[in-house]
This record gives C-alpha cells, structure tokens and sequence, in this order.
C-alpha cells in the first residue's frame, strides 16, 4: 500500500471510530468518501480563492507604492487620444477636396437650385 491509500484508509478507521463513539449510526465507506472528497474541494477552492485575493492585495499594494495605476491611467489616455487624432485625421481627409472639384460641385449645386429660388 502506498501512502496516499494507507492514508485514506487510516482516515476511513477515523471516521468509523467517530462515528462509533459519537452515534450509534454507522456511516459507509462511500458516503465518508464522498464527505472527505467535499471537504477536500471546498479547502483547494477556499485556498486558490484566498491566494488569488492575497496575490491582488499584494499587486495594489505594489501598485499604491509606485504610483502605477496613475502613470498606467494617463498612458492609456495619452494613446486614446492618438487613435481618436489619428481616426478624425482620417475621417477628414475623405472630405478633402481640390479646387477643381469644388468649382465642379458648385456648379452642380447651382444648376440643382429650383429657378423659383434661384
């Protein structure tokens, strides 16, 4: 028997002494397998949890210290507002026009005057 299965089976004796000394009821195998897997999984989970909080504790802190959220805040600013300059740079030069098509497209816009208005 390796040491994991002598373990469990040590830890299975526990559970049916305790159960012996505290309750006449006997629990099964199975079901103290099945509490003893529960509780092994709500203890990794609870620990990753409070390792994943500790680790951002720790980042905030680390954070705080340097000033890092405020330089990291003004340079995702800084970079928006070149991609907001550039699209608008972009977005203007589809309107730009040579002189000789304005002259074009202000005849064009003449002749579409009613003669009403005109």
């Amino acid at each position: 028997m390796n040491e994991s299965e002598e373990y469990f089976q040590n830890l299975n004796d526990d559970m049916l002494v305790v159960n012996k000394r505290h309750s006449p009821v006997r629990i099964s195998p199975q079901k103290a397998r099945a509490q003893r897997d529960a509780w092994t999984c709500f203890r990794d989970r609870t620990r990753t949890q409070n390792e994943n909080l500790q680790t951002t504790r720790r980042e905030s802190k680390w954070n705080k210290q340097r000033g890092g959220y405020l330089e990291m805040n003004r340079f995702i600013d800084q970079n928006m507002q070149q991609e907001y300059e550039k699209q608008l740079e972009l977005a203007s030069e589809e309107y730009v026009l040579d002189p000789a098509d304005l002259e074009a497209v202000q005849e064009e816009d003449s002749q579409e005057v009613p003669l009403e208005f005109g």
